[in-house]
């Protein structure tokens, strides 16, 4: 008898997308390449924005504090807005910012920044943990610290406060499991000895 088989062609699945990735995504990106330019003025801006995540449950006078902590450290950019034609929107057109200095990547990606602080998804950008890379990642999840699984790998085979852990954890498990076994064969044996 021959077997049937169904030749059902998979479609080909979206990628799931998370709140405030998308407009992140660009941030990221300028972050890692200023990374290797070496200027720390993004990276300072979205420090001081994550510094704001507990902003409401601060008394005013700390909020003001703040405020004007992030306030000098955007003094540093001048921009103009400029309305630009786009036939892709329903009214014709759009708002961007253009930099007085030049930089509009920057001033782009400072923007996105105060945008993604406004939507409470800031605290989604992160350093890679592994003291090697550095590099920046949109974290879908809270507990996400690394920006590949390569780098998380080579964190957990080269840190030695990592290492300790795991052999407590493997030790700890180890004991726990030869108690158990030794209270079944315990058990066994008293089963036994009941029987005859």
């Amino acid at each position: 008898m021959a077997i049937k088989t169904r030749r059902v062609q998979k479609t080909a699945r979206a990628e799931r997308t998370y709140r405030g990735e998308t407009e992140a995504l660009f941030l990221v990106n300028e972050l890692n390449k200023r990374l290797r330019t070496a200027r720390g003025t993004l990276r300072e801006t979205v420090h001081a924005l994550q510094a704001l995540s507990e902003y409401q449950s601060l008394p005013l006078g700390e909020q003001r504090l703040k405020i004007s902590r992030i306030n000098k450290v955007l003094q540093q950019y001048h921009a103009r807005p400029l309305l630009r034609g786009d036939r892709r929107r329903k009214d014709g057109f759009r708002l961007e910012w253009q930099s007085n200095e030049g930089d509009d990547l920057e001033l782009l990606a400072v923007l996105r920044a105060v945008e993604l602080a406004q939507g409470g998804r800031i605290a989604s950008l992160k350093e890679c943990s592994n003291p090697d890379c550095k590099r920046w990642l949109f974290a879908r999840f809270a507990h996400q610290r690394f920006c590949s699984e390569a780098c998380k790998e080579l964190f957990h085979s080269t840190d030695e406060a990592d290492k300790e852990r795991r052999r407590n954890w493997a030790r700890d498990n180890y004991k726990s499991r030869k108690e158990l076994e030794l209270g079944s064969r315990k058990a066994i044996q008293t089963e036994r000895g009941k029987g005859k």
